[in-house]
């Protein structure tokens, strides 16, 4: 799972996290990942609580990227305060750790991520509608987004056009669909 860290190192990364401070004058990036991970895991409850999980998976579940933008937001602001704090401290640790090599890994620090943001335990009923490997995709889904286009969730921006959607690692590429010449060419 990483390396562990002490306490205080982790309280280093995530205050200069909190600064804006660059990570790698605390840690490396493989620090900074694991002093992100054991704060997850110290936080009392998943950052987006049980009665919001179903929601989050229907919003990610939307098929366009915009719309799935919209749909998540509400889903964000209705998370209480502390957990919004949490998930927007996670969201900006996990930009600045891609973007010690260029933005190439926020793909992978999100697929490390998602996981830990929801609840362990699911009930019956949710894992029914959303088997484990769609939950998983859906939280992938859902945390990309959120990490993609932190304005719109934390500073009340309009949302604008969605970035290329994250590939979860290992992922294949889409193919964009043959371009057609013009009608009797």
């Amino acid at each position: 799972c990483g390396p562990q860290l002490p306490g205080r190192e982790v309280e280093a990364v995530l205050e200069a996290a909190r600064r804006g401070e660059d990570l790698r004058a605390v840690a490396s990036p493989e620090g900074a990942a694991a002093a992100l991970l054991a704060y997850l895991e110290l936080l009392p409850e998943a950052v987006f609580p049980a009665e919001s999980h179903r929601a989050v998976l229907a919003a990610a579940n939307t098929q366009d990227a915009d719309a799935r933008l919209r749909a998540l937001v509400p889903c964000v602001d209705r998370l209480p305060g502390p957990h919004r704090a949490a998930l927007q401290l996670v969201c900006e640790m996990a930009r600045r750790l891609a973007a010690l090599d260029g933005g190439e890994s926020l793909p992978e620090v999100v697929a490390e991520l998602a996981e830990a943001l929801f609840p362990a335990r699911v009930p019956g009923a949710l894992a029914r509608e959303f088997g484990d490997r769609m939950r998983a995709r859906l939280h992938y889904q859902a945390v990309g987004c959120v990490a993609q286009h932190p304005q719109v969730f934390f500073d009340g921006a309009q949302p604008t056009v969605a970035q290329p959607e994250l590939r979860p690692p290992g992922a294949p590429r889409r193919e964009p669909p043959p371009t057609r010449g013009p009608p009797g060419g």
